[in-house]
């Protein structure tokens, strides 16, 4: 299970956001811990603003009876990323339009599921996914 992401660098401006499940109690903008719920911040510079609330559709309906903690980013490049805040670990939804060089586990979107797999993607990057 994943208990943490951590979202940063070039591409938000040297920014990092970082999100842990309940019980590890990370939520930080850049350090800074986030305890106020809900609330919404706006990273400097304009790099993207996020909302944190019980409001989201859940990745996985047994969690639909949980209530909610839910970190909604607005990011560069039309990127969507949504963290549901469970006690002991964390479900995610991204969402993005195609981006150059992009490739992993969720597609390099040349529409062939085939070739998204651990082993295709590690033979094409060089890294484990």
């Amino acid at each position: 299970a994943t208990n943490r992401i951590a979202v940063g660098g070039p591409f938000l401006g040297g920014h990092v956001v970082i999100v842990g499940s309940l019980e590890d109690g990370d939520f930080t903008v850049d350090g800074v811990p986030v305890v106020d719920f809900p609330s919404h911040h706006a990273l400097p510079g304009g790099f993207g603003n996020l909302s944190y609330s019980a409001e989201g559709a859940v990745v996985d309906q047994a969690t639909s009876t949980w209530g909610k903690h839910v970190v909604k980013m607005s990011l560069p490049s039309d990127v969507q990323l949504e963290v549901f805040r469970w006690k002991n670990y964390i479900d995610l939804r991204l969402t993005m339009p195609r981006q150059p060089r992009q490739d992993g586990a969720c597609s390099n979107f040349d529409g062939n599921a085939a070739d998204d797999t651990t082993e295709a993607v590690l033979s094409r990057t060089g890294f484990w996914v």
